[in-house]
């Protein structure tokens, strides 16, 4: 039961996790275009 729950709670924190990341990525990605582009505007 116990092992159980930890595999449960573990196939669910995987995907949390890959989500968060890949939401965190897409922001970081928005962000430094847009610095790069504030800083370097002829960088196209």
């Amino acid at each position: 039961m116990n092992g159980l729950n930890k595999k449960g709670i573990l196939l669910l924190t995987i995907p949390l996790v890959l989500f968060t990341f890949s939401i965190a990525g897409c922001y970081l990605d928005l962000y430094l275009l847009t610095h790069n582009y504030a800083d370097r505007p002829y960088m196209i």
